[in-house]
């Protein structure tokens, strides 16, 4: 037993002593191989510091540059789709307008349109023959002409609408008593429109026709009750006993674009207000006519009123106006261009 037991424990040494030596030579070798690793770098790498101890005691040194990229070459573009197939749709064609008529030789289209013609040939070769064609037309248009009066005044006279005579007489004598009936009918709505309206006459040195427009507001003054002043734009003044009622333009003239004498307003007790009624030296008739048709524009007369004063019967039936919807866009791009420009036709006011 002794035996077995000292057997075992000899064969347990000597395996213990095996095991060390070979703990030992892989522990040298592994020794002796990082050694070499030190002493000889790899290849492609740097050698070791003690290899490149020239270097100097500097630790840092760049690295080595980047090599540079390799550009890859650009894919080729695909190419484009083959074009669809285009559907072409037929329209149906749109309808022409009929053809015009030819015109009937002898017409006024006819004429109208060949007798333009006629005369530039005629002017360009004057012949005998191209020369008598275009006279032969001229004629035949005459003549339509004449019998297109005759017919017209047989169906006129004695139309209760169409005969103008029954407005005004056609003799001479009976024209004149309708007249002479105006004007004394004028002369009292007159009269009466001066009872509250008065006029203003501006005048200057240049104005020579200022003094007899003076003469003819100094008439109206006896026979119409009128009454004016007279405005001096550069102190000239009309003699006294033709206009008493004198003044200086004090700034009235600028405030009414009064630039010129001959101009003549008339003053509404309304607020202080001046409607123009000329501006230039107009006469005694025509002024009498202006004053009226202001008076009715401005509502200061009545439409009656005014009527009374015409050498005219008064229209046998009326015609109102027609309703054109809504304004044009040129016409109202028209009146926005226009504004700055347009007389005012309304009264103007200033303040004297």
């Amino acid at each position: 037993m002794a035996s077995k037991a000292f057997a075992f424990c000899y064969s347990y040494s000597y395996s213990s002593a095996i095991l060390w030596k070979l703990d030992m030579a892989v522990r040298q070798l592994a020794l002796s191989v990082a050694f070499a690793a030190l002493a000889f770098p790899a290849a492609g790498q740097e050698g070791s510091y003690f290899n490149r101890s020239s270097e100097g005691w500097f630790w840092y040194k760049d690295p080595p540059p980047d090599p540079e990229p390799v550009e890859e070459p650009e894919p080729l573009p695909l190419p484009p789709p083959p074009p669809m197939p285009e559907e072409t749709v037929e329209l149906p064609p749109e309808p022409q307008p009929p053809p015009a008529p030819p015109l009937q030789p002898g017409s006024v289209a006819f004429l109208r349109e060949a007798m333009p013609v006629a005369l530039d040939v005629a002017m360009d070769d004057p012949t005998p023959e191209n020369i008598e064609r275009y006279f032969l037309l001229q004629k035949q248009a005459i003549d339509k002409s004449e019998v297109f009066a005759e017919v017209s005044k047989m169906v006129t006279t004695g139309h209760p609408e169409l005969d103008e005579g029954r407005r005004r007489p056609r003799q001479d004598s009976f024209a004149k008593a309708l007249e002479e009936a105006a004007e004394e009918r004028k002369r009292e709505v007159l009269t009466d429109f001066f009872k509250t309206h008065a006029l203003v006459m501006f005048m200057d040195r240049n104005c020579s026709s200022c003094a007899l427009m003076g003469e003819n507001f100094f008439r109206m003054q006896q026979t119409h009750g009128l009454v004016w002043q007279s405005v001096s734009l550069d102190g000239t003044l009309l003699p006294p006993e033709i206009s008493p009622n004198q003044s200086f333009d004090a700034g009235i003239s600028e405030q009414l674009g009064v630039a010129n004498g001959g101009a003549v307003f008339i003053a509404a007790p309304q607020g202080n207000t001046f409607i123009p009624v000329t501006w230039n030296p107009t006469g005694g008739a025509e002024i009498a006519d202006r004053i009226l048709l202001v008076a009715r524009r401005s509502g200061l007369i009545s439409d009656e009123q005014f009527r009374k004063t015409q050498a005219i019967n008064p229209r046998v039936s009326e015609v109102g106006p027609t309703s054109t919807g809504e304004l044009p866009e040129i016409l109202r791009q028209a009146d926005q261009h226009l504004r700055p420009f347009g007389l005012h036709l309304d009264a103007m006011e200033a303040t004297q």
